[in-house]
């Protein structure tokens, strides 16, 4: 029998090397009818085999469908190279500084001290919260090794190259289209089923693209089921793909709620791109909580980039906020409808209470069931100026709108803040560009404001939104957004009085 299921094995192998897959597997339904045969551990390896032939030819999707979970994820990966996180050697010297300090000695500020805790009351607290009970502060960070439990590379991936040669070798089979001309130069343009006529060139970046979206599908299928070595190497993965693909909802939710997901692996990645707050979440998350408030009060909070501001604060008596400073007196009216509103939303006034009487300690000693609101989706995704993106969070969750973080600073501060772009991007930014920027901020500040967020709240340093515009930009683009802040509440102002039928408002 042995040398019946060897002999099996070798009539398979060549049908799938010759990319005839079904044949292989019609082979595989007639021996299991007419033998008494376990063909389990045989069916196991042709469906490998399979996926592997139908990734070589270009066609994630069936080769997904065949590896199910019968494969290491990283068999997948090693034709992704930038999915695999760097090793420890590899490590930056920030890297390395901040696992040994973790392991010498346990991060201090995990311990509250007595009568000194201090938890988060402004913001607004995700409704996934319950998910870090199980993950954070795991201590995981360090311990293993990426390849842990790894069998080297799958002995049923038989091609020999790297797989963008064997897509070259699929676009070959394709037909040839005619040539417009005699021109030698000319790029060669072959029939692609589905695609049309492209070029070799073309071919291979829809199939990367192909590649990589039924990865995304693929991994985000396994990873309920996976364990926590599969689950590591594809979170980093997915985490990879979302930062390409600028899917800043996707990102955000692997570093904030995945189960796997590793500071070692993701640290210096985060760093490179800059993304600070994401950085900021993983830190938190895994117990690194004086780092992670270094992140937050250097790189992310809004007084990171504002100028000091001399003497007391704007709301002390006497004291101009700078945007009176800046506008006209004529103009002292407009910005009293704005930032004299009365807050309507009934959780505000614990929210500005609690901003007012104190400011939260930037070394608190966190919850594992809490993130503080600097880190919620809500404020990655304003930071991020991802404009659908933030569209849809406040469709699912409209009180997102209210989130303050531990300075007080809305939603609305930390968008503004981003206006010191214009004066301070290290890339020449054309007008165009500037323009761009203008328009996509503007457009994000009257979503929040449709969703009720306040322009009126002042944060813990007594700046309103438009003292930061103010503080980070020119007149002129204070001059903009308040009159783009003003059209937009007089437009409300009118709605509401023709829907309760009272006379129209006076500007």
């Amino acid at each position: 029998w042995m040398a019946s299921l060897h002999s099996l094995r070798h009539q398979l192998a060549n049908l799938v090397e010759y990319f005839k897959v079904e044949e292989a597997f019609h082979l595989l339904g007639s021996q299991r009818a007419i033998g008494t045969l376990d063909l389990q551990g045989i069916e196991l390896e042709l469906h490998i085999m399979a996926g592997f032939a139908y990734l070589h030819h270009c066609r994630p999707k069936e080769a997904v469908l065949h590896f199910n979970d019968h494969i290491d994820p990283r068999d997948l990966l090693l034709s992704l190279l930038e999915c695999i996180p760097p090793g420890p050697e590899e490590y930056s010297p920030e890297l390395r500084a901040l696992l040994e300090r973790k392991h010498v000695k346990k991060d201090t500020s995990a311990t509250p001290k007595a009568g000194r805790s201090t938890t988060l009351k402004a913001g607004v607290a995700s409704k996934h919260d319950e998910s870090y009970e199980n993950s954070d502060n795991d201590d995981k960070d360090g311990v293993d090794n990426y390849w842990a439990e790894w069998e080297g590379r799958c002995p049923y991936n038989t091609y020999a190259g790297e797989l963008h040669h064997a897509w070259l070798e699929t676009f070959e089979t394709f037909p040839l289209v005619p040539r417009n001309s005699d021109n030698v130069d000319e790029s060669t343009y072959r029939q692609v089923t589905e695609w049309g006529a492209v070029t070799a060139t073309d071919f291979l970046e829809h199939a990367w693209e192909l590649f990589k979206d039924e990865i995304v599908l693929y991994f985000r299928f396994r990873l309920s089921q996976a364990s926590d070595v599969y689950a590591r190497a594809m979170e980093y993965a997915l985490l990879v793909l979302a930062l390409e693909a600028q899917d800043h909802r996707a990102a955000y939710r692997i570093v904030a709620y995945g189960s796997s997901i590793r500071l070692e692996d993701c640290y210096d990645l985060l760093s490179s791109l800059r993304e600070y707050r994401l950085l900021a979440c993983l830190l938190f998350r895994r117990g690194y909580f004086q780092e992670a408030n270094l992140v937050l009060t250097s790189r992310v909070y809004v007084s990171s980039i504002l100028p000091s501001l001399e003497g007391n604060p704007p709301d002390a008596t006497g004291v101009i906020s700078p945007a009176y400073k800046i506008l006209p007196e004529a103009m002292h009216v407009h910005l009293d409808r704005l930032l004299n509103a009365t807050l309507k939303s009934p959780c505000m006034n614990a929210m500005r209470h609690s901003t007012h009487e104190k400011r939260v300690s930037l070394n608190m000693t966190p919850t594992t069931t809490v993130l503080p609101a600097s880190l919620t989706e809500a404020m990655y995704l304003v930071s991020k100026l991802n404009l659908s993106a933030l569209r849809e969070l406040l469709h699912e969750s409209p009180e997102a709108s209210w989130t303050l973080d531990e300075e007080g600073c809305s939603l609305l501060h930390v968008l503004f803040s981003l206006l010191v772009l214009l004066e301070t991007s290290e890339e020449d930014m054309t007008p165009e560009g500037k323009s761009a920027l203008l328009n996509l901020v503007l457009s994000c500040a009257i979503l929040l404001l449709d969703y009720g967020a306040p322009v009126a709240i002042l944060n813990a340093q007594g700046l309103s939104c438009l003292d930061v515009v103010a503080l980070v930009a020119d007149d002129a683009l204070l001059d903009i957004i308040l009159t783009a802040l003003l059209a937009d509440n007089d437009l409300k102002e009118i709605a509401d009085a023709v829907e309760k039928g009272n006379t129209m408002p006076t500007p």
